[in-house]
């Protein structure tokens, strides 16, 4: 398939921002040197290895994207969205979640798993994510997040969910990329987890988020973004 030349010539850090507000946020905390374009996705980066990209909506993007930098040595990821709360769960407008569990209802993991669509973060990983996010004082919570190529189909997914309940599988929120970026990061054994603000619920429609609590849990979370930047998910003593 075609994809375009870049100046990036090794990978060992990248930081995907699924949404337009984060990447705005991020690239305006953050500066690095050197300016990009993968097709449609934006991209900075320094001569260290180190990648920040986005915004990137979907997991076809976020698999055209791993598998373009995994060529490059790609080991080390964190990714930062936005996420629907199931109504019948314990997430908050604003609360910042941690995927431990991903189940895929998208099409993209069946390139890499024929037969498998629950998707788990890397034990170690996850461990010292959240040890990291304690101490930064940023608050956060834990659940199953389930992936969809299509969220409006709410109908399909209450009944989804109804039948993952019935397995003793709780789903606490719903988006469009976390399955299918824990299925290629272990498919290809590359290093890394996912976190989302809580900016709506599965169900209701609106165009307002709770932006003052997220502006909040921004500037918290960058932190450990930081850290995640300069150290990976090592834990400095």
């Amino acid at each position: 398939m075609y994809l375009p030349e870049t100046k990036i010539k090794t990978v060992k850090r990248l930081l995907i921002l699924h949404t337009l507000p984060e990447w705005h946020f991020i690239i305006q905390t953050f500066t690095y040197p050197h300016k990009g374009r993968l097709l449609d996705i934006n991209l900075r980066y320094d001569d260290q290895g180190v990648v920040l990209a986005g915004p990137i909506f979907s997991s076809p993007k976020v698999a055209l994207l791993l598998e373009f930098l995994r060529e490059k040595g790609l080991r080390e990821t964190l990714a930062i969205g936005w996420a629907g709360k199931n109504p019948e769960g314990n997430l908050k407008l604003g609360d910042l979640l941690i995927p431990n569990k991903a189940i895929s209802l998208e099409g993209t993991t069946k390139f890499y798993f024929e037969n498998k669509d629950i998707f788990e973060v890397n034990n170690h990983i996850f461990t010292n994510t959240k040890e990291l996010l304690r101490r930064f004082k940023i608050p956060f919570k834990v659940g199953t997040i389930l992936t969809a190529d299509a969220p409006w189909r709410i109908e399909h997914i209450k009944r989804r969910i109804e039948a993952l309940k019935k397995n003793k599988i709780d789903i606490e929120a719903l988006d469009m990329e976390t399955s299918a970026y824990y299925g290629i990061l272990e498919f290809y054994r590359i290093t890394g987890i996912a976190l989302h603000f809580i900016s709506d619920e599965i169900g209701w429609f609106t165009n307002k988020r709770p932006e003052g609590i997220m502006k909040s849990q921004r500037r918290r979370l960058s932190l450990f973004v930081e850290h995640f930047l300069k150290n990976g998910f090592e834990i400095i003593a």
